[in-house]
């Protein structure tokens, strides 16, 4: 049997001690106001999202993860 391994995005929110129980890898989502980007979950939580939103000049644009990450990884 082929071993099996579950990876999702950061856009799945579940919450990392739920991810490290059920051994998933949450690739994170790449957040760029202007051109500052940011890696969800990494670089930037939710709070300084929504925080980050009410004083930025630009809307905030998202990237899904790389598949050179999963390659990486």
């Amino acid at each position: 049997m082929v071993p099996l391994h579950i990876v999702t995005d950061s856009t799945a929110d579940i919450p990392p001690h739920i991810a490290a129980e059920l051994n998933i890898t949450v690739l994170p989502c790449l957040i760029a106001f202007g051109h500052e980007t940011y890696r969800d979950g990494i670089d930037m939580t939710n709070t300084e999202f929504y925080a980050k939103i009410t004083t930025s000049s630009v809307l905030p644009t998202t990237s899904h993860p790389s598949w050179l990450i999963l390659a990486s990884g």
